[in-house]
């Protein structure tokens, strides 16, 4: 039997990792006044504000620190970098983890506008594509480059017919189109380029509206990862192995479209009160027109050629089109994942392997798939290049989590790619309830274990609680981490993440999704749904990591040792040749494969194949953990030695109360409570090899069950 002890005894290694910057940072339900340093604070009064709020922050219970270096004079103040090592070394000796934040503001990769400093050249740049429709006898056609765009870089005229023309050398000395049409109807397109950060959402980040440099450039990252780290390295030296555990990067990407609102001053808009901490500031150009773009990196052309075997720029036409060429742009988006991933993930990688730091932080927009090629590709492949991938959620009620995909994505990376431990930068920031309880903030600990992922980094602001409210938070979360560290996740089924197919329905900036891009989102997030109201626990699943997988009785055995029973596919428009010779093996091996949807033929898909599909709602019920009529009851099932442990979170208005059962007979059941340590026995009977009992679990909370087998 789990010794009670064990769980009374809170492990402050598992509680929370608050985010604190720079202890100025002016974070959700901060006071600015309270927190910002003062031009007249000396630097003895800084360190004592420091020293108080770490002082405070173990006394409440709270695992370590994600902290950066003072952000005004970012990483240029020798006393601020001396302050920094002081305060990680304060930090060790209270016993905390200290993570590292590795920008001044979200994105990662500007280093506070260093990056850029002296080297215009690594700015992002878009593609944008300016459209004509020609229907006239001969006569010259013109199209003069917009304002803040370059010179015509290419152009390309259609006929009526489809025959595709190169008209790029019809340029006048100024860089505008100056074709001389032989006449009839035809669809022009120009093609210029300029800076991506006008007329994109980087124009009004929060906190930092400075250019941004190319992500997908090697020149970029390296050049990032020497301003950014060489200092941190000569000022603290062996403590970046020693005692700083992980680095947190916070939503690299290529840039989306983002339109300044039109009530809107750029100057009166970027003086907040409320965020004092001072910044670069980039004034956007709001004259420049918003054409649709693409992200074109320094060698995308090159690269292109050697991956795909042919040229880029005649197929920009069909990028810009609405038909779908879904080679094309499959082979676009996926050459610009495979440049966000060496430019980025290898770097980022070997850098801080150098340095002995683990690689963490999160991407963004984790669970918004129909996005992922365009910002930054495979989104599964890119978190299991971190040591600890992470998500963000910037919401807490309860019914919203059990909807949000992010936190499955991540954990299932973590699972997939052999990871031990997966993070969530945690916060209420985007709630409409801005009124909290402690019992509300334990629920939501309790939905993000269970949707898998067990290390919080935390937004929540420091003056949401009294001292008491903030300890039962702590020791809350301590314990679902202690308890579920380690083991092995045990999902009924793997959902396939179609990547390549969202990277064939990808489009530009600014141009509507393709509703069959729209419905394998709304597909994916729906088998979700489905699968958890009937405690079907899952694992998204990319085609990496699902061609490494093994068959066995029936089921699918991957990599990281998961067992499960069936593959579900999204309402996807086709399966390439080697995804359907996989889906025949796992067929033939006894594993349900199941496709949602009406009946229908797929391209790549052996007619006959002896996949099922599922026309109306998916019906599944769970093999594992069991109850009749729960749909707000939400369950996770790790796998210990000697020990099975069952995550129960009800997310409903209302008490269930219920039998339930899980597989097995004899042994010990075991009731342990998050809030109070209490662990107590649990009769049971043993029926038809399962163990039935009642469960009682009161409206918005959530408990444990342990299995200690006989």
């Amino acid at each position: 039997m789990m010794q009670m002890e064990m769980f009374h005894a809170v492990n402050r290694h598992f509680g929370p990792i608050q985010i604190v910057h720079d202890f100025q940072f002016v974070a959700l339900n901060l006071k600015a006044d309270l927190y910002e340093f003062g031009p007249d604070m000396d630097e003895n009064a800084r360190r004592a504000h420091i020293k108080a709020r770490l002082d405070r922050l173990k006394e409440r219970g709270y695992a370590g620190i994600v902290i950066s270096v003072d952000n005004r004079n970012y990483l240029q103040d020798e006393a601020a970098l001396e302050r920094m090592a002081w305060t990680v070394d304060y930090a060790w000796d209270l016993g905390m983890r200290i993570w590292l934040y590795d920008e001044q503001y979200y994105p990662t990769g500007a280093a506070g506008g260093l990056v850029l400093k002296g080297h215009p050249e690594l700015e992002a740049m878009a593609l944008c594509c300016v459209e004509k429709e020609v229907d006239s006898p001969e006569s010259a056609v013109r199209v003069m480059s917009p304002m803040g765009h370059s010179s015509l870089k290419y152009a390309y005229a259609r006929s009526e017919s489809g025959k595709l023309e190169d008209i790029s050398h019809w340029h006048d000395p100024a860089g505008n189109l100056c074709w001389d049409c032989p006449g009839g109807k035809w669809h022009v397109y120009c093609f210029f380029l300029r800076p991506m950060y006008d007329g994109s959402n980087y124009m009004r980040a929060l906190r930092a509206r400075r250019r941004y440099p190319c992500v997908c450039d090697k020149r970029v990252i390296k050049r990032f990862l020497q301003v950014t780290y060489e200092p941190y390295a000569r000022v603290l030296g062996n403590r970046l192995a020693e005692k700083i555990e992980a680095v947190f990067t916070d939503e690299p990407s290529n840039s989306m479209y983002g339109e300044w609102p039109k009530d809107s001053d750029p100057d009166k808009d970027n003086e907040r009160s409320r965020f004092p901490s001072v910044s670069i500031y980039d004034r956007p150009e709001i004259q420049i027109p918003g054409y649709p773009f693409l992200p074109w990196p320094d060698g995308i052309e090159k690269t292109f050629q050697e991956r795909n075997g042919y040229a880029l720029a005649p197929i920009l036409p069909d990028l810009f089109g609405r038909e779908p060429a879904m080679k094309q742009r499959r082979d676009f988006f996926e050459t610009m994942g495979a440049m966000f991933d060496a430019a980025y993930n290898d770097q980022f990688v070997d850098a801080l392997s150098r340095y002995d730091m683990l690689y963490s932080g999160h991407w963004l927009a984790e669970e918004s798939f129909t996005k992922h090629p365009y910002l930054y590709g495979d989104v599964l492949h890119n978190m299991g290049r971190m040591d600890i991938p992470g998500c963000d959620m910037l919401f807490s009620a309860p019914e919203k989590l059990r909807h949000a995909l992010a936190c499955k994505v991540v954990s299932s990376a973590a699972h997939q790619y052999g990871r031990a431990h997966s993070m969530i930068e945690a916060s209420n920031m985007c709630d409409a309830d801005q009124t909290f309880s402690v019992e509300r903030i334990q629920l939501a600990m309790a939905m993000i274990f269970a949707m898998g992922v067990d290390t919080i980094t935390s937004y929540y602001g420091e003056e949401l609680f009294d001292e008491a409210g903030y300890r039962r938070f702590t020791a809350y979360t301590s314990r679902l981490g202690a308890l579920l560290d380690g083991g092995t996740h045990e999902s009924q089924a793997l959902v396939y993440y179609p990547y390549e197919q969202f990277a064939a329905l990808s489009v530009v900036a600014k141009a509507d999704p393709f509703p069959e891009a729209v419905a394998m989102q709304r597909a994916l997030e729906e088998i979700s749904e489905t699968l958890l109201s009937g405690q079907v626990d899952y694992d998204f699943i990319n085609k990496e990591i699902l061609c490494r997988c093994s068959f066995e009785n029936g089921r699918v055995i991957t990599p990281c040792g998961e067992r499960p029973g069936m593959l579900i596919f999204p309402d996807v428009p086709f399966v390439d040749a080697e995804m359907g010779d996989w889906i025949a093996r796992a067929v033939e091996a006894g594993v349900r494969v199941i496709f949602v949807g009406k009946q229908r033929e797929i391209p790549g898909l052996a007619e006959d194949c002896g996949v099922e599909f599922a026309e109306e709602a998916l019906r599944l019920q769970s093999v594992d953990f069991r109850i009749a009529d729960a749909p707000k009851l939400v369950c996770m099932h790790k796998r210990f030695e000697g020990r099975q442990v069952y995550l129960l979170v009800n997310t409903g208005e209302t008490e269930i109360n219920r039998e339930a059962s899980v597989p097995g007979t004899g042994g010990e059941l075991l009731c342990l409570d998050f809030d109070t340590g209490e662990i107590r026995k649990l009769p049971f009977r043993d029926a038809n090899g399962r163990r039935n009992f009642a469960l009682r679990l009161p409206a918005m909370t959530a408990m444990a069950l342990a299995v200690e087998e006989a």
